[in-house]
């Protein structure tokens, strides 16, 4: 009886680390809510001043957003001058990113939504991973029609299970147009709202990546999107890989 308690206090254990480093959900209810978002954005023109947000853990809620001309000006910034080359662009749709979520926030009830998924339970306007790949997904979309994206075209999300059907981690993904033509991920579960996006290879991410440090807060609302235009500290945090 002591080696069948010790036993279950070990799985305790391993299960608590796995849903802290994972975005925890069944796949038979929440994937389906994905594809059917992402669906409907592909046969709905995404508009900067009319699309949805996803939030409250597998896109259990579409809050409708919408933003000024001015708004996608401030947020699409990094990318108004054409980089040069597919390594500087996935660096400035980090940044852009982190701006669309301070942007987005207060009007969609998400600017303190933490990093991770757990961490945020029982909190109001959080989201998990399914919500963030749909919700960066049609973001980039909007990039994409509004011809900023000059080195890549967005993909469809991504998934990665450590136990079939319960625990799992999705992200939005583009992919290079020349050189390698490779596939990243551009992932904005694993730090609180506002901060500047994870970029990796698809194929490290794949086998499990994750940030080094993990900043839950949030980056803090709206008021901050001028400080973030202009700090020079904050664009060295995101590393294109």
């Amino acid at each position: 009886m002591a080696i069948g308690l010790l036993a279950w206090r070990r799985f305790g254990v391993l299960a608590l680390i796995l849903l802290l480093s994972g975005c925890f959900f069944n796949h038979g209810r929440n994937l389906p809510r994905a594809e059917a978002a992402l669906t409907y954005s592909a046969q709905n023109p995404l508009q900067p001043d009319d699309f949805t947000l996803c939030r409250d853990h597998g896109c259990a809620t579409e809050q409708r957003v919408s933003l000024s001309p001015g708004e996608w000006a401030e947020i699409t910034a990094p990318l108004r001058t054409p980089a040069l080359d597919a390594a500087a662009e996935r660096a400035w749709i980090a940044q852009a990113a982190a701006r669309f979520e301070l942007a987005v926030g207060p009007k969609a009830g998400t600017a303190g939504d933490v990093g991770g998924t757990l961490t945020g339970v029982g909190e109001g306007g959080q989201q998990d991973c399914v919500d963030e790949a749909v919700t960066t997904t049609r973001f980039l979309l909007m990039l994409e029609k509004d011809g900023l994206l000059r080195h890549h075209e967005v993909s469809t999300p991504v998934h990665r299970a450590w136990i079939p059907g319960e625990i799992t981690h999705l992200t939005a993904t583009v992919v290079e147009l020349e050189g390698n033509q490779g596939r990243y991920a551009i992932d904005t579960w694993f730090h609180g709202n506002g901060h500047v996006a994870e970029v990796v290879g698809i194929e490290a991410w794949l086998d499990g990546w994750e940030p080094p440090v993990w900043r839950f807060r949030a980056t803090g609302e709206r008021s901050d999107l001028r400080k973030l235009a202009s700090d020079e500290d904050e664009r060295l945090t995101s590393q294109s890989r």
